[in-house]
This record gives C-alpha cells, sequence and structure tokens, in this order.
C-alpha cells in the first residue's frame, strides 16, 4: 500500500493492490493523473484518466490469471468474451471494485451500461485487442 500526502491531510492519494482514492488535489494541478495499464503489456499505459475525489478500480486478470471468478458458471472467466479489464472511478473504492468486477463479466456494451447506470460512476473497458471504450462520464476524464 502506499499513501502520498502533499502538504496536508486534504489532498491525499492511496494505493492498495491496485486500486486508488484520490481526495483534494495533486501539487500544481487540477486532478489527479491514474495511468491504466495495457492488459497484454501490463508495464506500459495505455491511457491516462484525471479524476478528484474518487476511488479507481481495475478488474482484469492479466496479473492473477484466476482470481475473478463468474458465479453463474463457477469458474474463472477465462476466454468466454473480450474483455481484457474494466475500470471504474466512483465515489468510494468499494462501489468501483463492485461494478468493475460485475461488468467484466458482461460485454463491452451491457458493462458500459450497466456501470454508467449507477450514481456518479463511469466505466473505461479495454478488450482483448486493446481497443479502449468509455462510457460518456469517462470521456470528460480522458486525456
Amino acid at each position: 500500500m502506499a499513501l502520498a500526502c502533499f502538504g496536508n491531510t486534504e489532498n491525499i492519494i492511496i494505493e492498495a493492490g491496485g486500486d486508488i482514492k484520490v481526495q483534494g488535489l495533486p501539487p500544481q494541478a487540477d486532478a489527479w493523473a491514474i495511468g491504466i495499464r495495457n492488459p497484454i503489456f501490463p508495464q506500459k499505459i495505455i491511457t491516462v484518466i484525471h479524476v478528484r475525489d474518487s476511488a479507481v478500480c481495475t478488474s482484469g486478470e492479466y496479473f492473477r490469471k484466476t482470481h475473478l471468478i463468474n458465479p453463474m458458471a463457477k469458474k474463472s472467466k477465462g476466454n468466454d468474451n473480450s474483455i481484457s479489464s474494466v475500470t471504474v472511478v466512483a465515489t468510494t473504492a468499494r462501489e468501483a471494485d463492485a461494478l468493475s468486477t460485475a461488468a467484466y463479466f458482461m460485454d463491452i456494451d451491457e458493462g458500459i451500461f450497466f456501470v454508467e447506470n449507477h450514481d456518479c460512476a463511469s466505466c473505461l473497458i479495454i478488450d482483448s485487442n486493446n481497443n479502449v471504450y468509455a462510457g460518456p462520464r469517462m470521456k470528460s476524464c480522458l486525456t
């Protein structure tokens, strides 16, 4: 877990296991810049989102290959659809994590619709070909 505090406790970023919570603003910026990893080349960033006072959680199997279990199939997701990762920005990490995990088991359009129909949540999906899809709310966060 990483914690960065800039000058006071009103401007912080907390990272825990890849999930991020930000509050306030970083030094000399109007939002926190959060890099979204490339699912095919996880050491690289595929895009950057800019957020304030939010949590950012990503669900995908590019680090731990079998940790996401589809409760309907009672097995790891495997390759049963084209989604490689789902990133959700929401008010709390609990909400962002739950929404990103649920959307991971949907198709792209269904996942974006599902997430963006929750209050103040936005969705970014990367497919197995590294195409990036963003819901209407998420588009305002992209660079």
